[in-house]
């Protein structure tokens, strides 16, 4: 029981250092105007990208630690629940505006 609750603590550790890289997606999500920005991969806006990312991160890696009795969500503070993006336009409804 020990041994899972430091796997938890330390599976973690390891998606806190995912979330704190996406800060910076969050801060810059929005442009001069407040509207919802393309993605550097130039086809999704920021917001989406962030939340394809979180729910990836949900599927692929919290939940299949959850079968082998990982849980690193007591020791995320609430962080991953707070991945919710600033609302704004439609997806992609800027990027029509600029072609």
């Amino acid at each position: 029981m020990q041994d899972l609750a430091r796997l938890s603590e330390l599976s973690a550790r390891s998606i806190l250092g995912v979330l704190s890289s996406w800060d910076a997606l969050k801060r810059d999500a929005l442009d001069a105007h407040q509207r919802p920005k393309a993605h550097a991969l130039g086809w999704m806006q920021t917001r989406d990208y962030l939340r394809v990312a979180a729910n990836s991160l949900q599927q692929k890696v919290v939940a299949p630690l959850a079968r082998y009795g990982i849980d690193p969500r007591p020791y995320l503070n609430g962080e991953l629940e707070t991945i919710a993006p600033p609302a704004g336009a439609a997806p992609n409804a800027d990027l029509g505006a600029a072609a």
